[in-house]
């Protein structure tokens, strides 16, 4: 930013900074991308430091839309654990279904853990 206009980005006005972020979005075809954020929440937190509260408001609020998770009917947690052939397969996927383990959680699993 400050080698586009050649001034520190807090002596830059409203319509400068709204120009920068804009070309920044054409650039990079997304508004997630890192780059933006990271532009975005400097200039946030500049403008807090140097008291310029008042350009706050015109920056852009990054919103990620909110997702609920994908959650398995019986029928499909049944067939998921009847699929494999070994027994020891069923039972790591019943482990890791009906216990909540991740994968890491899993392969650090012990005999002693378990309370038969």
């Amino acid at each position: 930013m400050a080698f586009l206009y050649g001034v520190s980005p807090v002596e830059l006005d409203e319509k400068q900074v709204q120009d920068y972020l804009h070309y920044l979005r054409s650039q990079n075809k997304t508004p997630s991308s890192s780059y933006f954020k990271h532009t975005l929440y400097g200039l946030r937190f500049a403008y807090k430091v140097t008291g310029k509260d008042a350009l706050l408001p015109q920056l852009p609020s990054l919103k990620t839309p909110k997702k609920l998770p994908v959650v398995l009917s019986e029928e499909e947690v049944r067939a998921l654990i009847k699929a494999p052939k070994l027994i020891k397969h069923r039972m790591v996927i019943a482990l890791l279904y009906g216990c909540g383990l991740r994968r890491h959680e899993l392969l650090n699993l012990r005999i002693e853990d378990a309370d038969l």
